[in-house]
């Protein structure tokens, strides 16, 4: 036998490799137990393909949402009920604010502040009503519309206190971290009032303790 019928031999004899084909995928289906990993991986890059990806936010789209969301729970708000006080924007914490209710008949009572208007009933209660212009020593500007007017009524220590302003703004909600402490200057009365200062959208709120406001002194007589 010469070289070349040697190799032929050889090649004939030599095992062929073994023909797989991937296992139909409803065998596959059956055959697994849950937690098993595939027997057939799918094809990932036609999968993403098929389902598209405008349904989806980018990464970057999803980074931000968890940030903002996180900074929302992080970030301590307040809100506040603003109100005018002649050409002045006042605010009180609108957890003080019970309600508020338009003007109506007062009974006045002797030997009080001059500040306090008198007193109304409410629903069966007896609630004292305060201007709170005077109370401040602010001087009216003799402009007051009194189809405007509102009594906030205040939930106090002791009792429900009135505190008529010259009309109501809005509420305002404003990060607790950026409320200014007042720079007290002057001899304006209305200072010894002041807790702090807000800013909303270019406008200037000045806000009010409300145990100073509502707070009525006794055996001051008119």
């Amino acid at each position: 036998m010469d070289l070349a019928d040697i190799r032929k031999k050889a090649r004939a004899q030599r095992p062929r490799p073994l023909e797989t084909s991937p296992a139909p995928a409803a065998l596959i289906a059956e055959s697994q137990e849950p937690g098993d990993l595939p027997s057939v991986l799918p094809d990932v890059g036609r999968f993403w393909n098929e389902i598209g990806t405008e349904q989806f936010a980018t990464e970057e789209e999803y980074s931000q949402g968890l940030t903002e969301s996180g900074r929302d729970k992080e970030v301590e708000q307040v809100q506040w009920l603003g109100f005018y006080l002649g050409k002045e924007e006042y605010a009180l914490d609108i957890e003080v604010v019970s309600e508020l209710i338009k003007p109506r008949a007062l009974t006045e009572l002797p030997q009080v502040p001059d500040y306090v208007c008198g007193i109304i009933t409410l629903r069966g209660e007896v609630i004292p009503v305060v201007d709170l212009k005077k109370r401040l020593g602010l001087e009216s500007d003799g402009h007051c519309d009194v189809d405007l007017l509102r009594i906030v009524v205040c939930d106090g220590k002791e009792q429900r206190v009135g505190l008529l302003v010259d009309r109501i703004s809005q509420v305002v909600r404003l990060p607790v971290d950026e409320i200014e402490k007042p720079h007290l200057v002057g001899d304006n009365p209305a200072t010894a009032f002041i807790q702090g200062v807000g800013r909303k959208q270019g406008r200037m709120l000045i806000q009010l303790c409300p145990e100073k406001a509502i707070a009525i002194e006794e055996g001051v007589g008119n």
